[in-house]
């Protein structure tokens, strides 16, 4: 074990500089701030962090997911040792040791630190004197202004109060400080991309609590702002203005039939594409340390759209062998829908690469990496777990259409579905998967031959 005086030795080495900076600052530490800090490369942050570890400076601790990464492991974050406090009080830092309340709490920092450690110059839970706002992330601007940023995790309706009472405080801070902040807001959200939806919808209802506000806020995921930092530039296409939720009319839309018929049938599925708010409601997607947690997301997603053109009883499909168009519109509603951008654009480029194979064992091939990838980006599930998908090749003078997979779940580890539902749960599964390869132009991820880029359904 190294001595204080070798540890203190070790560190004055300038390569450890930034990455103690970041932990005066921030108090945590992650992989990806050590290798932001001082712009290094993966291997060169993969040292600084275990080298700090094994000479106990730092320490894991447990937190909750922070999601800054579309796909891989989520970050682990780090905190001071009391032996860390020690040794860098020593070197002139002025670094303390946290004390956080919990896992959730723990991610809201990391979080907080991640969002800070992107700017030119920022500060973390920055208290405006004589204010109410304690603002997570502060950074001055070239123009001398000031911008604020909001860390934010999940929100049900029952704690909508709480956007209300925070939209209302910064209502009246930017109505006493018009000059020196910018008038904006930034909302950064640690969630994945598939829940964002039903989060952002709440802060949409609170803001028409609340009414007209002076100053804009803009909203997006922290694996968006991750990959295109930004502070105080948001109109980039990346982030998102929060706009009131607009009151629902008392009218209810009238049912649309679900039986097929020579006029109604392509009305029917541009219907369904158009008012995805009136059709869409399913399970959130998350993510979880076990996959065999995570296997009831996947199967009652899956189902969600399945069953409108599969059930037994009701659907066209089923009943009438008619192309599932309303399961293939509520889908593609889902698909094109701004929070799920990054989804749609990570399936048109496993699509496109799908459809560019010649060969039959290059298409195969092509067709398993679109399904593990969509797989492993949506829900945290890879190859080896409690979910097998088999790549079965196309007849003799098929296309690439005739590929088809053969899925299996091991539902011995989750007691979500009964034995009656587990069949209708892997056809589900095994529909959603092979409609990226049949109906590619109905779902809008690739460009229809006259090059729109979605074509209209016909039975």
């Amino acid at each position: 074990m190294s001595s204080e005086k070798d540890v203190e030795s070790k560190l004055s080495n300038p390569k450890f500089e930034s990455s103690l900076k970041a932990i005066e600052k921030y108090g945590i530490i992650s992989h990806r701030i050590v290798r932001d800090s001082d712009g290094l490369a993966e291997h060169q942050a993969n040292y600084i962090v275990k080298k700090l570890k094994l000479l106990r400076i730092i320490a894991p601790i447990a937190s909750e997911t922070v999601y800054a990464e579309r796909t891989g492991r989520p970050e682990t974050p780090y905190i001071l040792t009391p032996r860390g406090e020690n040794i860098l009080a020593k070197l002139g830092y002025a670094a303390r040791r946290l004390e956080l309340d919990g896992p959730k709490d723990v991610s809201h920092r990391l979080c907080t630190a991640m969002v800070a450690s992107q700017a030119l110059s920022a500060e973390i839970e920055k208290v405006v004197p004589n204010t109410r706002i304690r603002a997570d992330v502060f950074s001055k601007l070239r123009n001398g202004t000031s911008c604020l940023v909001e860390i934010e995790q999940m929100l049900d309706h029952n704690h909508k109060g709480r956007a209300t009472e925070k939209l209302r405080i910064y209502n009246d801070f930017f109505e006493t400080h018009p000059n020196n902040f910018f008038p904006h807001l930034l909302l950064v959200f640690n969630l994945p991309e598939p829940q964002l939806e039903k989060t952002v919808r709440i802060w949409q209802l609170a803001l028409r609590d609340v009414g007209e506000l002076n100053y804009q806020v803009y909203y997006v995921s922290l694996s968006s702002f991750i990959a295109y930092p930004s502070f105080g530039d948001w109109d980039n296409g990346t982030y998102q203005i929060l706009t009131p939720a607009e009151k629902k009319s008392r009218a209810e839309p009238e049912a649309a039939s679900l039986v097929p018929n020579d006029e109604d049938d392509e009305d029917l599925a541009a219907r369904l594409a158009d008012r995805a708010e009136l059709i869409f409601e399913t399970e959130p997607i998350v993510e979880d340390a076990y996959a065999d947690l995570r296997i009831p997301y996947l199967c009652r997603f899956a189902s969600t759209f399945y069953d409108i053109d599969f059930n037994e009883h009701t659907g066209q499909t089923s009943l009438y062998s008619a192309r599932p168009v309303n399961s293939i519109g509520r889908l593609m509603s889902l698909l094109h829908e701004p929070e799920y951008r990054n989804t749609l654009l990570m399936l048109k480029t496993v699509v496109a690469n799908f459809r560019k194979q010649t060969s039959i064992t290059a298409q195969m091939n092509a067709a398993t990496d679109l399904v593990w990838t969509f797989l492993g980006a949506a829900f945290r599930l890879y190859q080896g777990g409690p979910l097998r998908v088999a790549v079965t090749a196309p007849m003799v003078g098929d296309n690439a259409e005739g590929i088809h997979f053969k899925v299996w779940i091991d539902f011995k580890t989750s007691s979500f579905a009964e034995k009656s539902k587990q069949e209708k749960y892997v056809d589900a599964v095994r529909w959603l998967l092979e409609s990226f390869i049949k109906y590619p132009r109905e779902l809008g991820l690739v460009e229809s031959k006259d090059g729109t880029k979605k074509t209209k359904f016909i039975i």
